[in-house]
């Protein structure tokens, strides 16, 4: 007996009765492969006739829909097959080149790799697998249609997932949506997956809870930490006003709808998270020690399994390997969405965030909310900051060491401006990257209160709730607090962390947007740090502000010796 199986890859399973002859003859055939576990030989659609014919079986017996797959193969036009996860490629004479152009990336920094001094590597990342075929992620299942089209080149896309059936819309209770939320809920409807660009500000948890709503699917809505984890519960509560699982944060408690941090599912999944060549605080620190007993690893591993809808909060983290590999691993995931304010990466690998979840759907941006009322507009001044006097260095820690957390001057304007606003009745947020620039400054400025990755989530809330408040209005916080956290009532933000990450400075300008009675204008401190990289890293994050019509950015020079002028022109308006 012979039993042919068409496998989501667009191979061919292929079991039969043990013979040594037949086994020898099947071993023969190309790019064929055992697998153990369904005790079948997998095989090329291609090779469907040798396969027949070895094994002495009628092309008649076998299965339609695969003899159907292979005459279309043999008619030459090229089949594309999309999984959930990977679309595999099956034809001849495919426009290799052009297909290996839209499925790679230049790796910023690869020319000082030695394999790339040494010839042995082209400084290129590739998304395109083939090992057992060809095939490429199906979020740039679009880019390879244009490609094929643009080459001229004949070809079919074959459905393999299977649509989730079983899906109840869950009613969504609270205000309507915002006109753009509305339309971009419609879009979220017309499309499987996609990213959304939503300025901070315009109601991404929000516009995710809806759209769960709205599917009906079992979900899974990831975050980066574990601030968000419990913000994104309440808005979920709020909004869907049913249980809501909770993997993160040394819980699995898994629901029909749950919210899950990275790092536990990273865990669950043996995926381990590198640390990113940057100068920020690794962001999976937020949840190191924490751990989950084996009944709840298998409880949060068959949720990861079985989702039928993810949605990526913050996704511009995904172009990181071990982020990239976790989306990649949810193999039900029919419905696949991103939810950004700057769904680009400034290692320009941007096209692991499509690949993983699919082109850019819509663009909301602050100038967009600023028009409409919905956020209030930035005053942005960045303070020209001269060197230490330090002995200079190459190294690009002892230079962030010496110029950022340890310059004097500088440390001293961000302690002045923080302790200036604060007796005006304003709240301050200080945003640094090394838990020893926050020590250091919340030593320096009385009254303030720092937080970090190493703090409990109580310790944290309790301090972002009392900014919220007023009640201690300076609060030093490691970058692990600047992207998605709610402070309508922030007056005052100081970027002390410098950085060469444009995206994050966006990010952290749109903690101070938000409308508050009583607030009219948003005022952020940033700084030209006039040393070797850190001021690069100055124009860039200049460059990236300007591209807000709405954004009024400012330079300031430095503060001569004696003189005042410029520094009391800032605190004076502040």
């Amino acid at each position: 007996m012979v039993r042919f199986r068409f496998l989501p890859t667009g191979r061919v399973g292929v079991h039969f009765v043990y013979s040594k002859d037949r086994v020898d003859a099947i071993r023969r055939l190309p790019d064929r492969v055992w697998n153990k576990e369904d005790e079948e030989w997998i095989v090329p659609l291609s090779s469907l006739g040798q396969v027949a014919e070895l094994l002495e079986v009628p092309f008649e017996n076998v299965p339609k829909t695969i003899r159907d797959a292979f005459q279309r193969a043999g008619s030459g036009k090229t089949l594309l097959l999309v999984d959930n996860t990977y679309t595999r490629i099956e034809g001849s004479d495919l426009p290799m080149e052009v297909l290996e152009k839209a499925t790679s990336f230049w790796v910023d920094g690869a020319e000082y790799s030695k394999l790339y001094q040494d010839g042995r590597w082209d400084g290129h990342r590739r998304l395109m697998r083939k090992r057992a075929g060809l095939s490429f992620p199906t979020g740039l299942l679009a880019s390879i249609e244009k490609v094929l089209r643009e080459a001229g080149h004949d070809f079919e896309v074959q459905d393999l997932r299977t649509l989730p059936s079983d899906t109840v819309p869950i009613t969504a209770h609270g205000p309507a949506p915002r006109d753009y939320q509305e339309k971009t809920l419609r879009k979220i409807a017309e499309c499987e997956r996609g990213v959304l660009q939503l300025a901070t500000g315009a109601g991404k948890t929000l516009i995710g809870a809806r759209s769960i709503a709205a599917r009906g699917a079992r979900s899974i809505f990831f975050v980066h930490t574990k601030d968000l984890l419990y913000q994104a519960i309440r808005v979920f509560e709020s909004v869907l006003q049913i249980p809501i699982g909770q993997v993160g944060d040394g819980r699995a408690d898994v629901q029909r709808v749950t919210v899950a941090t990275i790092q536990t599912a990273a865990r669950v999944l043996n995926v381990k998270l590198k640390k990113e060549i940057s100068d920020e605080v690794p962001i999976w620190k937020d949840e190191a020690g924490q751990r989950l007993s084996p009944e709840e690893v298998e409880a949060a591993s068959r949720a990861l399994e079985s989702a039928e809808m993810v949605i990526f909060d913050e996704c511009h983290h995904l172009p990181a390997d071990s982020f990239y590999e976790i989306a990649m691993r949810l193999p039900n995931a029919y419905y696949r969405y991103g939810l950004s304010a700057t769904p680009w990466r400034s290692d320009h690998a941007d096209l692991m965030i499509e690949a993983a979840l699919g082109p850019k759907l819509c663009t909301v941006n602050s100038t967009d909310l600023i028009r409409r009322g919905y956020l209030v507009p930035p005053k942005i001044t960045m303070y020209e900051v001269l060197p230490s006097g330090k002995r200079m260095v190459r190294d690009y820690r002892k230079v962030y060491q010496n110029e950022v957390v340890e310059h004097p001057e500088r440390n001293a304007l961000i302690a002045e401006v923080a302790e200036h606003s604060a007796l005006r009745g304003r709240s301050v947020l200080i945003l640094v990257s090394q838990v020893k620039h926050g020590k250091q400054l919340e030593e320096t400025i009385p009254g303030s209160v720092f937080i970090h990755g190493g703090d409990t989530s109580e310790t944290r809330n309790l301090a972002l709730e009392q900014l919220r408040q007023k009640s201690h209005p300076i609060l030093i916080a490691t970058t692990l607090a600047d992207e998605g956290l709610d402070l309508p009532s922030l007056d005052v933000l100081i970027l002390a962390a410098a950085g060469k990450s444009e995206t994050r400075a966006l990010q952290r300008v749109g903690r101070a947007l938000r409308p508050y009675p009583g607030k009219k204008t948003a005022v952020i401190v940033d700084f030209w740090d006039q040393a070797l990289y850190l001021e690069e890293h100055s124009r860039r994050r200049y460059e990236i502000y300007r591209t807000e019509p709405s954004f009024d950015v400012d330079i300031r020079p430095p503060r001569k010796p004696g003189k005042t002028g410029s520094r009391q022109r800032i605190l004076a308006e502040n």
